[in-house]
């Protein structure tokens, strides 16, 4: 399993994988469950409140 910190990461990991997402779409996806999977967005001092929302 590799890891990922970042949601551009995480579609990279996915797109190899044959699943077309983007890093936005997984932020947008925050707070929700898919197929057993919940996405969490974790706030970072200095990044713009709410932007993905």
């Amino acid at each position: 399993m590799a890891d990922a910190l970042t949601a551009d990461e995480v579609s990279l990991l996915a797109q190899e994988r044959g699943f077309l997402v983007s890093g936005s779409d997984i932020l947008r996806f925050h707070g929700q469950s898919a197929s057993g999977i919940r996405i969490s967005r974790i706030e970072h001092p200095g990044e713009y409140p709410g932007r993905y929302y």
